[in-house]
């Protein structure tokens, strides 16, 4: 299922479940990161293997927010649980593709797994999105909502132990 929505309580984030997608909207990348934070923390303490991808963050930015808040990002680097991308890992060149992108999501949640991991969690900066033919359009009937065009990829991996946070 995707939740699209302005997180107001940080409760939904931790009660993501594998197969499950969040479009989550922020305005500061303070905020955004508390969200990154929490999500990501609990999917190390899950077993998952986790992925931040980057696109305004620098590795560096990303990872002295995450030791900020708590995460022993050292140990989860080296022992492979926390991974750093940056859009280029993520989405091949081109236009966007959903096919192309459900087949590279599954194969990182096949290796994940393969790996020893309870499943895969990704957490994604969206800022490419709008520069790659994604659209981010807003649901009919709330306007703080929005709908991520990738909801098709989180359809079709919804029995699948992935977790998304976008």
């Amino acid at each position: 299922m995707v939740y699209p929505c302005r997180v107001k309580n940080y409760a939904q984030i931790s009660a993501l479940q594998q197969g499950e997608n969040l479009c989550s909207v922020y305005q500061t990348i303070s905020e955004m990161m508390a969200q990154a934070i929490l999500y990501l923390r609990y999917g190390l303490l899950s077993g998952e293997q986790c992925i931040y991808i980057a696109e305004e963050n620098t590795k560096e930015t990303v990872l002295s927010s995450l030791s900020d808040g708590g995460i022993d990002v050292e140990r989860a680097v080296k022992e492979r649980r926390l991974l750093l991308w940056n859009r280029t890992d993520y989405k091949p060149a081109g236009p966007f593709d959903r096919d192309v992108m459900f087949n590279f999501v599954q194969g990182s949640v096949d290796k994940a797994v393969a790996e020893g991991f309870s499943g895969l969690r990704l957490a994604v900066e969206m800022t490419w999105a709008p520069k790659s033919g994604v659209t981010l359009t807003t649901r009919q009937g709330s306007p703080d909502n929005e709908n991520c065009e990738e909801e098709m990829i989180a359809v079709r991996l919804r029995a699948h132990r992935r977790v998304a946070i976008r």
